[in-house]
């Protein structure tokens, strides 16, 4: 099987925890896949974004997390881009052009951010992800 989650800049301790988290998520979620690709860059994103992620191909994404939040808010920023990464695996959410992308086979315009169905999922799943990481963590 070949699963890889890589985790690349940041501190160790934000690359170790991060790692951890994605593990956590993985096992939860793509436990049957023979293989997946993950790949989490924590760099400084500018402007109004903690973090996105992005579908390279099947099973294979790539995400940018903004490595200078913390706490809390830091791994639920990391859970919002992975839940969208299970949304991409599952065929859930399909990237079609710059503003339009499909959600369980409807097309949307990518215009009102909270709004879109992949959003609300993401935004609603980060916390109960993070209480369920937390307490099988501690």
């Amino acid at each position: 099987m070949d699963r890889f989650v890589l985790v690349n800049g940041g501190t160790k301790n934000q690359r170790d925890l991060i790692e951890d988290i994605a593990w956590w998520f993985c096992e939860k979620y793509f436990s049957r896949f023979k293989s997946f690709n993950i790949e989490i860059d924590l760099c400084k994103i500018e402007g109004d974004v903690q973090g996105w992620a992005m579908e390279i191909d099947k099973n294979c994404s790539h995400i940018e997390i903004d490595k200078r939040q913390k706490g809390d808010d830091f791994i639920t920023c990391v859970l919002h881009e992975l839940v969208h990464v299970k949304q991409q695996f599952k065929g859930e959410l399909k990237e079609m052009d710059g503003l339009q992308k499909m959600w369980k086979g409807e097309v949307h315009l990518g215009i009102d951010y909270y709004n879109l169905p992949w959003e609300k999922e993401a935004y609603k799943m980060q916390e109960v992800l993070l209480e369920e990481y937390k307490n099988d963590n501690n």
